[in-house]
């Protein structure tokens, strides 16, 4: 099992993968991209330092970058684009009301698990098919995943 710290850096790079890209968002996170320019400006090379670079302005802190993110993917939810994924045996499509229902199907299933003190699977398998399937038909998320 991860550190705090693991899970919180790897929450933060999903979050600018998907608003940012791996090149934009990813890439500055993770290397010492701007290690020189904060050198030079007389700056620690801390995480404000990065997604200060990263958001360019458009975002006062990581608290409002997440804010107004979800607030955009609550509104977008709707025009989320339809993929055909492999689940439990079956072909199925998936929209975005059919993803929260197999979710929610997801996390009962896990419950279930935990109860018996198995180790809990639904939730990261559906997770990792619709990752991939996204990845795949988005270009490796260079274009959107939604209509």
């Amino acid at each position: 099992m991860g550190h705090l710290g693991d899970i919180t850096m790897r929450r933060t790079l999903y979050e600018l993968l998907a608003e940012f890209g791996y090149k934009d968002g990813v890439v500055p996170y993770i290397s010492n991209m701007y290690k020189d320019t904060a050198k030079n400006s007389e700056h620690k090379l801390s995480d404000t330092f990065i997604l200060n670079k990263i958001f360019k302005g458009n975002y006062s802190n990581l608290k409002d970058f997440k804010n107004k993110m979800f607030e955009r993917r609550i509104h977008n939810l709707s025009k989320l684009k339809e993929i055909e994924i492999e689940w439990e045996g079956k072909t199925i499509k998936v929209n975005n009301i059919k993803l929260e229902e197999l979710m929610k199907n997801a996390v009962n299933k896990d419950l279930e698990l935990i109860n018996q003190n198995r180790k809990p699977k639904y939730v990261d398998e559906l997770k990792k098919v619709v990752y991939k399937k996204y990845f795949n038909i988005t270009n490796e998320f260079r274009g959107s995943i939604y209509n």
